[in-house]
């Protein structure tokens, strides 16, 4: 009940929505440019653009993210470039069960992977190593010599957590 409270209270009926403040070249409100970024924008919150599935709005999306975040302890969406709809744009959840809490290793010089996150020297995500398929899709297939990732770069990917401690590269549930 916890999780849907938080969806409807945090959340709520109409989410978080887009409101532009945008100004022409003389410092006034553009307010014609402002209602078409909107407008689109609204468009773009329907099931069939804002997600890769075509199964959630934008408002759904929101819920899913806290919801997510509460449960799990984090929360991961990837940003992806798509001809799927006519904004080149769609949101893409991802389970953390995708990132490995067991893949710690150096990377390279400059970088080193912490439970699936590559990061720098100071700590900063520069990348994360998923799973390629679902690691309980085919438990048992699942040893240490056939696991097979994809490397998607930080600047595609919204990895929300609470921050508890100061090196701190996943969250907790």
């Amino acid at each position: 009940r916890y999780l849907a409270l938080l969806g409807s209270n945090v959340v709520g009926q109409k989410g978080i929505r887009l409101s532009c403040k945008a100004r022409d070249e003389n410092g006034q409100l553009d307010i014609v440019g402002n209602q078409i970024i909107e407008r689109e924008f609204a468009k773009w919150c329907k099931k069939e653009s804002c997600t890769v599935t075509g199964k959630l709005s934008f408002i759904d999306a929101q819920k899913l993210f806290i919801e997510t975040l509460a449960r799990d302890g984090e929360c991961l969406v990837k940003h992806v470039k798509t001809k799927e709809n006519r904004f080149g744009y769609s949101l893409q959840f991802i389970e953390a069960d995708h990132l490995d809490e067991e893949l710690n290793e150096p990377y390279s010089n400059d970088s080193k992977i912490r439970m699936g996150v590559e990061c720098n020297t100071v700590g900063k995500p520069l990348a994360y190593h998923l799973f390629k398929n679902h690691p309980y899709d085919d438990s048992y297939l699942y040893t240490a010599s056939t696991k097979e990732y994809i490397r998607v770069p930080a600047d595609e990917m919204i990895h929300a957590y609470i921050q508890e401690r100061p090196e701190m590269t996943r969250g907790v549930p």
